[in-house]
């Protein structure tokens, strides 16, 4: 009808526009190999060497074993003393959760370079760092019982350096950690590992786009 206006696409309000999507994203670069190796050895370096604090943390919380100085060595002052098993226990414990809190951080923090890389950094940088925390707790409790052991008269107690001893790791003869000292490397692998199973996204969410997608006013769809 002549009467009728013509229905302009430009007469449509801002407000009643259809939204026009974004195009999408170029594929973004792959970090290099290069990169992700370097970042995979910093951060099991990184892991090891904390390992250092967390003995000097274990020897300064865990109990100290009650000996009593005989002439023919060292007794226990208690028939079923409890240290040993809260020793182990303490260092079980603090390995677990430092497994897990690693883990996260490592999965939070460095996106880029989620996958293999960093599951094996985190194994072997734990494993190295809880038999790190074993010898200093050990070396810094033996430090301060040999100053004294020989000075003391029989029948002294003293208290014995800290020391796992449901784990048979024996530094004379061999480091491969083993028993309660492996328990922050299993930690760490199965969290990292759970992450990395409910990711939703073929890379891990490496690349994952923050960018908003913009409506412009008056667009066309397709």
């Amino acid at each position: 009808m002549s009467g009728v206006p013509a229905y302009e696409a430009s007469d449509v309000p801002p407000s009643e526009a259809v939204p026009a999507w974004a195009p999408p994203e170029p594929p973004h670069p792959a970090t290099p190999i290069s990169g992700v190796v370097r970042a995979a050895v910093l951060v099991a370096l990184g892991i090891g060497i904390l390992g250092a604090a967390v003995g000097w943390f274990w020897a300064e919380i865990a109990p100290r074993l009650q000996v009593i100085k005989s002439d023919r060595g060292f007794l226990y002052a208690d028939a079923e003393p409890e240290q040993p098993i809260a020793g182990d226990g303490l260092f079980l414990f603090i390995g677990v959760g430092l497994g897990i809190l690693l883990a996260v951080l490592v999965w939070v923090l460095l996106r880029r370079y989620r996958g293999a890389a960093m599951l094996v950094a985190l194994s072997v940088g734990s494993l190295v760092g809880a038999a790190l925390a074993f010898w200093v707790g050990h070396k810094i409790g033996v430090s301060q019982f040999n100053a004294v052991r020989n000075s003391a008269p029989i029948g002294a107690q003293l208290s014995a350096p800290v020391t796992l001893r449901v784990t048979d790791l024996n530094f004379d003869k061999s480091w491969w950690p083993n028993g309660v000292v492996a328990a922050q490397a299993l930690a760490a692998a199965f969290t990292y590992t759970a992450l990395s199973g409910f990711s939703a996204y073929d890379d891990l969410g490496r690349h994952r786009s923050s960018r908003v997608i913009e409506y412009q006013p008056g667009g066309d769809l397709g």
